[in-house]
Order: C-alpha cells, then structure tokens, then sequence
C-alpha cells in the first residue's frame, strides 16, 4: 500500500494562547492520507494491528498485507462477508460471514486455514437456560485474549479472542482436523459477540505453525441479561486494573461491567452466568438516536502498556472515564491515606458527554461580555480548521483548500458545530484527544477522557455542553462543508504501529498526529485546581500536567509551584518538599515557606532543594551562587541543631560525624564553590565562631591539598596511611600526578597496598560500564623496580604487578598493545600456565613480540603456537620436535604417547588439511617422519604416514629407511597397502562392465523410441476445444502412450484452470521425480497426458458448483 500526500492542520484559538514566558508555540498537528491499496471492490471492513492491514471488500475478497514485510498480500475470498478482525500481533485474522461462519487466515502462515460456526447447543449452565437460541450466530465482535496470566495485550476496533478448553467445550460441527504431521502449535483464545441473541462465546484455536487446518473448541460462556435479541454484543475489552480483571461488553444502549479479582478473564464471565447480580450496568435512554453503534475503546499509549482512559459511544452520549491506577508519586504510607484511595473499584471519573444535547449560550445584560468573547474566540478557531474536500477518483489524494470560497461554505454549513440530531458512529481515543466519526464527517476534539468538561474558571454553568465550547474544542474537521459528502464505515487504531485509519465504501485514509502533546499541559492544570474535584483526581491531574511540561522551565516552575502548594494545603507535608524542590523559581518558594513560620518544613526544602540541584542540575556553576547559599543554610540549621541539643543534655556525636561527613561530600562534589577564597574562609569562619574546633580542623584538612597529605605520611614513614589516602580518592581525576609521583616509593615499601588502591581507582561507574583513571603505560617503569621479594606481608608470595594486569585486562577491557605485551612478558618469566591461557584468549599483543620473549623464557610449547598464528609451521614442527625427545622404556621402542611433541605436532597437521595447499602439507608431514626416524623409531613413522589422512604414502617414505627396517617393520604396512590397490582396480573393472550395460540398454530405447508415432486424420479435432488439429498453424501435441491430441494452448488452460504449477507442488501423492525440469505449465502439459494423467486426478478435488445467495430457501 501507498499514501498520497496531504496536508491539513489546526491551531489553537487565540485567547487560547499561554501568558506564560517561554510556553511553547507549537500546536498540535493534524494530517490526513489516501491509502492506495489492493482491493478492486468496494470495502466493507478493515482492520490493522502491527501493521498489519486486513480489507474485506463487499463482495468477499479478503486482503491480507503485512506492512513489516516485503512481498505480496495474502488473498482470499469468503462468502457472505460481514467483518475482519487481526489479533494485536498481526498473526492470526478472524473473518466473519453472514451466514454465521467464521474463517481463519495468517499473513504469516498462509498455508494455515480453517472455518467454524459459533454453535450454541442449548444446554444449561449452572442450571440456568438461556433465554434465547439461534443456530447463526454472526460474529460482531473479537477481543484477543492475553496468552498468558496477567499479560496485556493491544486491543483491535471491535475484537477479542482467547483460548482455554473446559469440560463443557463444544467442538464446532464445521471444524476440519489437520492431518499435517508436524506437531508444533500454537493456542490462540479469543471471546466473541455476536451480532443478535447477546451471546458470548469462548474460542479456542489450535494453530499449526506451518500447514494444515485450524482445530477449534467454541462454547458459549455467557448471554447478556435484560438485552434484546436483536441488538448486537458492538464491543468486548477486558484489562487488569491493579489486582483486578474488568471486562465490558457494550451494546449501543447498555455497557456491562464485570469485575474482580480472578486469574483470567473468562472466568469473570463464567461467574456473570452464574450470578448475575455482580454485572454493572449503565443504561442510557435515547431510543430515537440509532447512529451510534455503542463501540467500546480504550486508549494504550503503546503494545503492552495499560490502558489509561475508556469510552462508549451509546446513543445517548459518549461516557468516557478513567481507569483507577495507583499513582503514588514517592508518597510515604502515612501520606498516601491522606486520598483515600483503594483498589476495589477499576473507573473513576466516568462523565457523559452528551452531544445531541448542545445548549446556546443564553445572551443577557449580565453576560454579554463573556458571551461575546467566547462567540469571537470560536469564529477565530473555526477560521483556522482547513476544510479539506474529499479526493478525487482519478488521483485518490487530499489536498487542503483554506481560500475565500470555502469559507463561505463553511459559514453556509452552521459553522463547526456538530450535528445535534445524530451521535458519532464510533470515538477513537488519542492521548489528548477523541477523534468522533460521523456517517459523513471527521472531528477531532481536544478533551482527554476521563477529564470533566469544564475547568473550575468556567462562566458556564449545567451539566450539558454549549456550542461555544464545542467550537472551541474541534482541532480537526476537513470533511466539514464537502460538497461531495464521504461516507464513513468506520475507525481503526493500530496500536503498535501507533497509527489511525479511516475508511468507507471507496477510500482509505491515514490520520497522521504530530506534537499532540503540545499545550496540553495548561489543560490538566485547570482541572487540577478545581477544589470540586477528589483530591485522587486533582493529584492524578496535577501529575499529568507536571508530566507534559517538564521539559519546558517556565511551565513546569508554575505547575511544581501549584502543586507544592496542594501538598501542603492538604497535610502531605514530605511529598510538597519534594515537589517544591524541583521548582526553579526558588526566591518564591523560601518567601512561602518562611511564611508559614515552620522551621522543620523550611529545613526539609533547603535540603532537598540542595540535593535536587546537586543531582539534576545540567550546569552546576551557573547555579553556583544557589548552591552556595543553600550550603551555608543547611550548616548553620546542622550547627544550631547541635547547639540545642547539646543544651537540652543529649549527646551531639552523631550529629558532629553527620555534618563532618557532608562537609566531605560538599568539598568533593561541589569543589567550584570553594575555590572562591572568600566563601572557603567563610565557610571555615563559621565553624569557628560556633565553638566547634574539630570541626574546622577536618574541614581545614579537606580543603588542604591531597599532595600534602601524601607528603606528610611518606615523611612519617606512614607508607601504608599514604596508599590508603591514594586509595580513599582514587576515583578523583586531580590525583592522577600524586599516583605517578609516589609510586616508584609505595611500590617498593608496600606493594601489596598500592597494588589494592590501584585496583579501586579502576572501577565502575553507575551504570556498569568500565573507566580507567590511571594511564597504565606510565606505570610501567614503576613496575619494572618491583620484585615479589618486596612484598610486605613474608606469606604472600604473588607478583602484585601480574594481579594487578590481569584484573585491568579481564575486568576492564584494556585494549592497550604496550600493557599486553608487558604483562605477556611477565607471564614468560613467572607462570608458564596462565601465558598459555593469555595467548590463546589475548587479541591485542604484538605475536613478534611474544615469539622472542616465549624462545628467551625457554617457553617451547608457547612457540608452537605462536608460529602457527604466524604461518610458519616448519619453524612450529622443528621446534616442537628439536625440543623435546622421547621417552625411553627399557627394552622396547618409543611409542607415540611416549612423546607428547609428536601427538601436537600431528593434531596441527591434521587442523591444516583446509587451509594449506595439499604439496605444502605434504612436505610438511615428510618433515614429521624424518624427524621420527632420526630418532631410529619406524613404528611411529608408520604411524605418521597412517596419520596423514592419506596426504603421505608409504612410498614416500620407503626410500630412507633400510631394507632390514623395511622387511622387519613394514611387512604388514605394504602387504595392506597392496591390497587396497587390489581392491581399487576391482572396483574399477566392475564400474566399467556396469557402464556398458548401461550404454547397450540407452542404445535399445533410442532405436524402439524412433519407431514411436501417431496419425492425426484431416478431420481429427482437438479433444479439449474440439476444433480441427489441422486447421490453422496452432501448434498441438500427440501423447504416444495414450493417443490423445490437443492443442498446445488448450493444454496449458486446462492445467491453469486446476490450479497450475502450484496444485500439483502442493500434491504430496506425486512421485519425487515427477517434476523435475519443470518450470513452467507448458513444460507441465509436455510430462504426461493432461486428459487421463496425474491432472484427472487432480479434478477430482474440484467442486462441482459453488453455493451462491441464489441457493438460500428463505
């Protein structure tokens, strides 16, 4: 599918505007698509869920298209058509028929099919007969059922399915059983409505993964109490609240909640059959208004996430709510009482916005004012929605029209108030918005669900809209004064894809919303100040509003000032300190709370405002004088605390170490502010005057330089104080020099120490990622001064340099070649084992490097592989061989296991028969067998050669070994060696004698097949179209076997009305070698006889007729 471009947008009214300096000026924006697609027909109904596109054209083509995946759609067809439902993944489709069929389809597993019939039985559940029965039941409705307990799974427009088998299952009559021998499945659940009688019912669906038939378990689970029968089950929806499972099956005048705390969703209905008394029902009585067709939405901000808000198009009105989520914000268990919130109820807020119940605006002496400046702010709103007409049939695009023309139209048409006699057909819910759609019209109105129609400043007053409001409220309307009129069918959501669709008998439409977050925020806070409201709401609105604004400064300082204020209003007196914290406008907040004359509250703010800045703040040293003043606050409040308390005969040790140790945060976090001399000497003055002497001489020790310190402890002989010291501000990046500076002494005094502050100044920051402060290559002449001699404990024998390297290279990720190769070289002299592990683990050393130190350090077996990774795997095989011997036992010869080099140097041959040029590796092994018979050992140099993998011969090594060796020795060896050669040439005798037969028998078929012919008579006719072979230069074909003659073309038609290639690929009883060479039908009709071959029998399978509407008795 295809979009063609348009453009259409909105802007908010004028005095809808913000005064707030540095609000936002984008609006939201709104842009409506052409759909380009595949079906030829007039659409009835479409969905999509994860991009995945279902078009069910009226006269019963199906459309399947996966817009994740190249290729072509999925096409079906299905009689009778009604409705099209895709599970949320976009895996499995339900379409439904009028004549009470459901078939299944997979974009996914197109050689997956299956159909059955919602069947009701008439049997009693729980002794309760149901007051209706209907043997077709039509499915109006899926709602995909989650696979698991408590998952959440995406809604569709009007579906819900779900999979679970009970004793009282029914098997649907028209259900077909695969006969498919693969074993994999997938079970898919799902509830259905269906269109009359109120009915219920639970599917199952056992899907195969690759082919075959879709095994299906259908039983009713519920009838909807005081429901008539003809009115349609218009929606299903289920989602967890908290503990809770609600579900709500909606008609156009009734909506049926069930609620509790079960496991799964169905059993909340098997619990509403049994006892009907815990069904909530809200009933609306307009009986007059029938457009609304009673569509249950719910908005999910993504797959998977909880829904937030709800809403019903009844014909009464859209009733639209919330849905009642704890939203705790960091509130302490004492504070969260404080709203009285509990999860025994799923919705909130649930309003009613009745639409065919518009007031006017009442004009009078009193409120002419007001009335004349709402009038004006809805003609500027009206004037800024561009009317867009609908597309053509030639090019299918939607193009925005905002002249002079259209606007009298517009003024012609009422301007943009809705119509009063009708309802929507359907109400898509948005984050911010509801998109209502009419038979012929498209509005998107800015009012979230679940929020009251008026703020707390409204003038307006009843509990009906006004069409000022209304006016005011439409962001989107491009239908609005068409003069060709669309019709709508109906509004899909994809959920995952997060995308919105329209579409109607003709077109398709793509709703695209861009910004939609924009000036929003303004919205929730109005509602968030109405005292009328619950305090759950108003703190539920206040947090959605400090939600939008939070990357806007301005805004959110005067949403986190207001909200504060209503913590503290109400008593949630440690949640407003947090809040008030993060308000930027700070000389505000000191001045409010030093009103309220609460030194405790005061006190709470200062420090998390401190700790706030100190945190969030993007650039510390612009709120460098903030931060300066809240730290001399937060020490005089600590040093007055210590006072009283030392005054009233309590002890101040904990609070004299509490201060100590944030002055050692405040000098390591923040040390821009002390490097100002004035506020340093401040800071110390303080501590002076207030009597505390330890005080200010730990803070006189923080503020002296770290090299002192060190210094000091050197000089005292304090070597182990000093690397501590090192070690305690190891993470600090101003220490680096004093590391490099007293190593070469800590190193030789106390090594084992300094190598444990090294370790922790490489570590790990918050988020797990690996640093280094240190530059390892400077140490290293450092290390090279150092011995395990020198170790400080007489027991600890390790070499601190090779643990310290090792823990950087494995631990840390260091990549750096002079590091590897020191460390390699330290492994050379001290620990043979761990070298080896490192070079075959190591990437980052140089090979050269290691070579010449592993042949210095004697280290032979290291060498192998070291030449081998260079290619040089002569110089491997001397090496290995040249080093080492065999052991001798007394009175017998070396064997093989008697000498490891040997079974290395054959396991490397034996690697390399890929990788090396067959003349190489055999020079190669003839090097191996010289080498073993200079060691006088020719039983293993016949070992060699049968080792070889026949890469070496035995001749090639008969010529140096003696004949005594020879007769003694490779007697057995050559007799073998004989013998295969005999056998060889065996083989090849029977080849050739079996090659003639063959040939002779080639010769005979070519000579009796020359002999092969037919006669066409003159008057012979084709036996398919039965017109005369003769006549004419059409081609045509004799098949000897059976004498029959057809044209060409009729042959190549009669195979393509079967099915094609495809139908006898799809054939599992043709033999393997029946098709092949074939690519094409004409090459298929050339096999074998398409009258009385393997395409007879495939016309079996072919019905003789098909059921139309022409058959139906009624």
């Amino acid at each position: 599918m295809s979009r063609s471009s348009s453009s259409s947008s909105s802007s908010l009214p004028a005095h809808r505007q913000s005064t707030v300096p540095g609000e936002e000026a984008a609006a939201p924006q709104f842009e409506l698509t052409a759909v380009v697609h595949d079906l030829r027909e007039p659409l009835l109904h479409a969905d999509c869920q994860s991009d995945v596109m279902a078009l069910l054209g009226s006269g019963g083509a199906l459309i399947l298209r996966d817009g994740r995946r190249d290729g072509p759609p999925l096409a079906a067809a299905v009689r009778n058509p009604y409705r099209v439902f895709v599970d949320p993944t976009g895996t499995h489709t339900l379409t439904a028929a009028t004549d009470g069929v459901v078939y299944y389809h997979s974009p996914h597993r197109r050689r997956v099919t299956g159909h059955f019939t919602l069947q009701h039985r008439g049997f009693t559940r729980d002794g309760i007969i149901p007051s209706f029965t209907t043997n077709n039941n039509v499915a109006e409705c899926v709602y995909w059922l989650p696979t698991s307990e408590g998952e959440v799974t995406g809604t569709t427009m009007t579906t819900t399915t779900a999979v679970t088998t009970t004793s009282e299952a029914i098997v649907a009559e028209d259900s077909t059983y695969s006969t498919s021998t693969s074993t994999t499945t997938t079970i898919v659940r799902c509830l259905i409505g269906t269109k009359i009688g109120g009915f219920v019912f639970e599917v199952t669906m056992e899907v195969p993964m690759e082919s075959g038939t879709v095994k299906t378990v259908c039983r009713q689970c519920l009838q909807l109490p005081t429901s008539s029968f003809q009115t349609p089950v218009s929606s299903i929806q289920a989602e967890r609240v908290n503990s809770l499972w609600v579900v709500f099956i909606s008609t156009p005048s009734k909506l049926y909640r069930i609620e509790g705390e079960v496991d799964y969703p169905t059993t909340l209905l098997d619990r509403a059959g049994a006892e009907p008394d815990i069904i909530h029902l809200r009933e609306v009585f307009n009986a007059q208004n029938s457009s609304a067709r009673g569509v249950f939405s719910m908005y999910r901000p993504g797959e998977g996430m909880p829904a937030q808000s709800y809403a019903w198009t009844s014909t009464g009105g859209i009733v639209h709510g919330l849905f009642n989520r704890s939203i705790e914000e960091g509130l302490c268990k004492s504070e969260a009482t404080l709203f009285g919130w509990n999860d025994q109820n799923t919705v909130i807020n649930e309003q009613l916005l009745a639409l065919t119940r518009v007031k006017q605006v009442e004009h009078s002496s009193t409120t002419t004012t007001t009335t004349t400046t709402t009038t004006t702010s809805a003609t500027n709103a009206n004037a800024r929605v561009a009317a867009v007409p609908p597309p053509s049939s030639s090019s299918g695009n939607l193009t925005t029209s905002n002249n002079n023309n259209n606007n009298n139209n517009n003024n012609n048409n009422n301007s943009h108030s809705l119509p009063r006699e009708k309802m929507p057909m359907e109400v898509l819910l948005t984050a911010f918005h509801m998109v209502l759609l009419y038979n012929d019209r498209l509005v998107v109105l800015n009012h979230p669900a679940g929020l009251t129609w008026r703020s707390y400043s409204s003038t307006l007053h009843g509990d009906f809209p006004y069409t000022c409001e209304i006016e005011e409220k439409i962001r989107f309307d491009p239908f609005r004064g068409a003069r060709n009129p669309q019709e709508f069918s109906g509004i899909i959501r994809d959920v995952a894809a997060r995308k919105m669709y329209i579409f109607g008998k003709k077109h398709l439409w793509e709703l695209h919303v861009e910004q939609e977050h924009r000036q929003q925020w303004r919205l929730f806070l109005y509602r968030a100040m109405n005292t009328n409201e619950s305090l759950l709401l108003r703190k539920r609105f206040f947090y959605a509003a400090y939600q939008l604004c939070k990357y806007n400064s301005p805004c959110k300082n005067l949403v986190q000032l207001l909200r504060g204020k209503f913590f503290l209003q109400i008593g949630a007196v440690r949640h407003a300190t947090d809040i008030l914290a993060d308000c930027d406008r700070f000389e505000d907040v000191y001045q409010f709370l030093v009103s309220l004359q609460n030194n405790k509250v005061l006190q709470w703010y200062v420090e998390k405002r401190y700790k706030m800045l100190l945190k969030f703040a993007l650039n510390k040293k612009e709120m460098a004088t903030q931060l300066a003043c809240l730290l001399a606050l937060i020490i005089i409040q600590r040093l007055d605390r210590i006072t009283r308390s030392e005054i009233g005969g309590e002890k101040s040790t904990e609070a004299s170490s509490s201060l100590s140790k944030f002055l050692e945060e405040s000098i390591l976090e923040q040390p821009y502010l002390f490097e100002n001399t004035a506020y340093a000497e401040l800071i110390g003055r303080l501590l002076e005057s207030q009597g505390r002497p330890e005080l200010a001489l730990h803070y006189a020790e923080k503020m002296n330089k770290l090299h002192y310190l060190v210094t000091y402890h050197v000089s005292q002989g304090e070597y182990i104080q000093a690397a501590d010291i090192l070690a305690s501000y190891a993470r600090c990046v101003d220490t680096l020099k004093i590391w490099y500076e007293f190593a070469p002494v800590l190193v030789k005094k106390c090594p084992i120490r300094l190598t444990r502050a090294m370790l922790r100044a490489v570590g790990r920051d918050a988020q797990g990622t690996p640093y280094m402060l240190l530059q390892l290559e400077r140490l290293i002449p450092v290390f090279i001064q150092y011995s395990p001699e020198m170790n400080e404990e007489p027991n600890n024998k390790e070499h601190q340099v090779i643990i310290f390297l090792e823990h950087c290279i494995t631990k840390f990720d260091c990549v750096s070649t002079v590091v590897h190769n020191y460390y390699l070289s330290l492994l050379a002299q001290h620990d043979g084992e761990r070298l080896e592990e490192f070079l075959e683990s190591s990437l980052f050393y140089s090979v050269d490097f290691a070579l010449r130190r592993c042949l210095e350090a004697r280290r032979y077996r290291q060498c192998v592989g070291l030449y081998r990774r260079l290619h040089l795997y002569e110089d491997a095989i001397r090496i290995a061989l040249e080093c080492s011997a065999p052991s001798q036992r007394q009175g017998s010869n070396p064997s093989e296991e008697e000498w490891p080099a040997l079974r290395m140097v054959k396991e490397l041959l034996q690697s390399l028969t890929d990788s090396v040029e067959p003349s190489k590796l055999k020079k190669l092994w003839r090097i191996v067998a010289q080498y073993v018979m200079e060691k006088n050992n020719t039983r293993a140099a016949l070992a060699v050669v049968e080792d070889s993998g026949g890469v070496l011969k035995l001749e090639d090594v008969l010529g140096d070994i003696s004949d005594s060796n020879v007769l003694q020795n490779f007697k057995d060896a050559i007799c073998k060696s004989l013998d295969a050669y005999t056998s060889t040439i065996r083989v090849l005798k029977e080849q050739q004698v079996e090659a003639n037969q063959i040939s002779e028998g080639l010769k005979q078929e070519i000579s009796q097949l020359q002999n092969r012919f037919g006669y066409v008579t003159a008057r012979q006719c084709c036996l398919l179209c039965h017109r005369g072979l003769l006549q004419g230069s059409a081609p045509y074909w004799i098949y000897p076997n059976c004498r029959h003659a057809v044209h060409e073309a009729c042959a190549v038609s009669r195979l393509e009305e079967i099915g094609g290639l495809e139908a006898f690929f799809s054939d599992e009883g043709l033999p393997r070698q029946f098709l092949e060479g074939v690519t094409c039908t004409s090459d298929l009709a050339q096999v074998e006889c398409v009258l009385c071959g393997e395409a007879s029998i495939l016309e079996i399978d072919i019905p003789l007729f098909e059921e139309d509407p022409s058959w139906s008795v009624e």
